[in-house]
């Protein structure tokens, strides 16, 4: 008798935890989320924050392209400290970027690329070697109208947020 009111508990909480609203990520967050990961991978120097950041019109239904502007805060890139709460560095570099995010992989973000305000280097990272497109040719009619469909559903889901 104990052990079924303890699976009714557990299941309780489960559903209890599943039925929590997500926080709807907004475009001024995933920005600040591709500077992340654009931080992560510097080795030397300092940090970098957002300024600005504005969505682009998305040549693929399944790819969400973002831009945004980054500048070099007073915070090395070694250290523990969160860009967003450091200030920026006076005549520091900026950069223009563009984050690409996706519903096909885990995470959401497929690949950050920098390259200086005034200047040709460009800097890329990328999360993977495959370019998160999915190659529906060989899926039969039926499968293809429900995959185009499910990606069109989650486009206008995730364009909601912004």
């Amino acid at each position: 008798m104990a052990s079924t009111w303890r699976v009714l508990l557990l299941l309780g909480l489960a559903t209890a935890v599943i039925a929590l609203p997500r926080r709807k990520l907004t475009f001024r967050d995933a920005s600040v989320l591709a500077a992340r990961r654009f931080n992560g991978n510097l080795n030397e120097g300092a940090k970098y924050r957002v300024l600005v950041s504005s969505l682009q019109t998305p040549d693929s239904p399944l790819v969400l392209p973002l831009t945004f502007r980054i500048k070099e805060t007073e915070c090395p890139s070694s250290g523990l400290q969160n860009p967003e709460t450091c200030a920026f560095k006076e005549n520091g570099l900026e950069k223009n970027c563009t984050a690409k995010f996706t519903r096909l992989t885990r995470f959401g973000l497929g690949s950050v690329e920098c390259q200086d305000v005034g200047n040709n280097n460009l800097v890329r990272f990328k999360r993977s070697a495959s370019s998160g497109i999915i190659d529906t040719s060989s899926l039969p009619p039926k499968i293809r109208q429900i995959y185009n469909q499910a990606v069109y559903d989650t486009l206008v889901g995730i364009l909601r947020n912004f």
